[in-house]
């Protein structure tokens, strides 16, 4: 997950790597390893009102997404009573947390198949297509986590 700012806000968080532009302190090694495009400064900041105004349009909470890096308590556990069993539980928590599918394998000492399987599982009884989605829906039921 890569958080994307706007004028010191965060405005949208995108599944993917990043972009650099020409004036980046990037590490050349970095961006060749990461494949991380170069772009003009000036492109990148309109994309970045078009961001803020395609936002705008659907009414995006931006205050919900801020807090989507932060603790989760035993009690957010329940967010997905009925839905999730308590291991998606903790998957799904960790996903919001921006974790990878290998990160949470290793906080959660199971294989990385596993964690596709519960990804997949979650996705599935959630009816959503993505984990983007999925971190939109967690921060819709509970607003504070």
């Amino acid at each position: 997950m890569c958080p994307v700012y706007y004028n010191n806000k965060l405005v949208a968080i995108a599944y993917g790597g990043g972009i650099a532009t020409e004036a980046h302190t990037v590490p050349q090694e970095i961006i060749e390893r990461y494949n991380i495009p170069l772009m003009p400064q000036r492109k990148l900041q309109r994309i970045g009102e078009l961001l803020v105004q395609t936002m705008a349009l659907v009414n995006f909470d931006l205050n919900v997404v801020e807090n989507i890096g932060a603790e989760k308590t035993e009690a957010d556990l329940n967010v997905f009573n009925g839905i999730l069993s308590r291991r998606e539980a903790e998957v799904a928590m960790l996903i919001c947390q921006g974790l990878s599918n290998k990160q949470i394998a290793e906080q959660l000492f199971i294989s990385e198949k596993t964690i596709k399987t519960h990804v997949s599982n979650i996705l599935s009884k959630l009816d959503i297509k993505d984990r983007m989605q999925l971190i939109l829906e967690y921060c819709r039921i509970v607003p504070n986590a």
